[in-house]
């Protein structure tokens, strides 16, 4: 008897399984509609083929609300909630980082070096040499800022459109020195687009 209630719970549980992945593209639109998180965007995809290929096929989503940077280097959700299995933030040669959207900005112990990296994907980093040479220049013009500062100058950094959309080469900002400048560059950011269908 044992044996036989073991077979039909694990044919049961098979059902169940496909069962899933047989969900209408439509709902599935409507569960990343009332998913805010870019994380949880993500997991949803990941779930499945199916629901992958049907995520893929969702005409355009609002943008993700932004994450926070923590000083750990962990990043956290608009709830708090850490952001799961994301690559490492603080790594050799990052002196600081914040968070822009759902990509994190490293700022990097040479002289005004920085780049965006996607920690969902784990891609390379994207340097981002303009944005150096804008700030370097008023690293040099700046009577706030002398060598023997050690503060990164980075305050805060923005895109001019969200690191998923499709709008080519959007600008970034960073305001720099406690808000006494503002840096500005075009940005490439082909990667992060590619990645947005992350799998696991």
């Amino acid at each position: 008897m044992e044996v036989k209630q073991v077979k039909v719970t694990a044919a049961a549980a098979e059902a169940a399984t496909s069962s899933w992945s047989e969900l209408p593209a439509d709902l599935i639109g409507q569960v990343l509609l009332r998913l805010p998180s870019l994380a949880d965007r993500v997991r949803l995809r990941a779930a499945c083929r199916p629901w992958r290929t049907d995520a893929k096929r969702q005409a355009a989503l609002p943008p993700p609300l932004p994450w926070f940077a923590l000083r750990d280097g962990g990043l956290v959700d608009h709830h708090g909630a850490p952001v799961r299995r994301c690559a490492p933030i603080l790594r050799e040669g990052v002196t600081d980082y914040l968070a822009v959207d759902n990509l994190a900005f490293l700022a990097h112990n040479r002289a005004a070096c920085c780049s965006l990296v996607n920690p969902l994907s784990a891609s390379e980093e994207t340097p981002l040499p303009q944005l150096a040479n804008a700030v370097l220049r008023a690293m040099n013009d700046s009577k706030f800022y002398t060598v023997g500062n050690t503060k990164m100058p980075y305050v805060k950094v923005i895109l001019s459109s969200p690191p998923l959309d499709s709008s080519p080469d959007p600008l970034v900002a960073a305001l720099i020195f406690e808000g006494y400048y503002v840096a500005i560059s075009a940005c490439n950011l082909p990667r992060f687009r590619m990645h947005q269908g992350c799998s696991r």
